[in-house]
């Protein structure tokens, strides 16, 4: 079972952009925000049969992401988080599938890569839940799963400071509006009352 949202610690997260991508265009600008956010070369592979089957990868010795080009929309954009994620955390990891270590890698980069989606309004539990449980994530300690939760906690904050930043440039900022005569009157009324309570004190 997924932990409940609650037990991340949330207030020490940036609020979220006001920002829904809906469309292609939308979609492309996400891809690209999310891109900076990662430290290492992106790059979609000419076929899916280079994946080896899988949606993405982080290569530890190239040190790079390689993403299906069969992947769209928001499944490429939940990949490219939970690859870029293996890149911060597992960057010189050798672990081999099948190993204690390699699932709980597994489980980090999931669980961030969901809650880094749910904090860009991008819906994956129907995914990340069925890819949890396939790697044991019901089955682990609870110092397993707390030191899982302080990675997750860490590198989802670092990515969702990095990528707003980047989608507050696609953010139109809101105009100044002016104050009318009579708002600029009663400002400078309130100001000069409070002046005068202050002198009476």
């Amino acid at each position: 079972m997924l932990w409940a949202l609650s037990a991340v610690e949330y207030e020490n997260l940036p609020k979220p952009v006001a920002y829904v991508p809906d469309n292609p265009d939308d979609n492309r600008k996400l891809f690209f925000s999310i891109t900076k956010a990662s430290d290492v070369p992106i790059k979609v592979l000419e076929t899916a049969e280079m994946c080896s089957g899988a949606n993405g990868f982080y290569s530890p010795t190239t040190k790079e992401i390689c993403l299906s080009p069969d992947l769209k929309g928001y499944q490429r954009i939940k990949t490219l988080l939970h690859e870029i994620t293996h890149s911060k955390l597992h960057k010189e990891s050798q672990e081999v599938f099948g190993s204690e270590k390699y699932a709980l890698q597994e489980l980090e980069a999931e669980s961030t890569a969901f809650v880094v989606a749910n904090h860009l309004n991008i819906d994956t539990k129907d995914y990340s839940i069925g890819y949890l449980n396939s790697w044991g994530f019901d089955k682990i300690s609870d110092e397993q799963l707390e030191n899982v939760m302080k990675n997750v906690q860490a590198t989802t904050k670092e990515l969702i400071e990095k990528i707003d930043i980047e989608l507050e440039k696609y953010v139109a900022p809101v105009p100044k509006k002016s104050m009318t005569m009579k708002e600029r009157i009663d400002k400078a009324k309130t100001k000069l009352s409070e002046k005068n309570h202050k002198k009476l004190n």
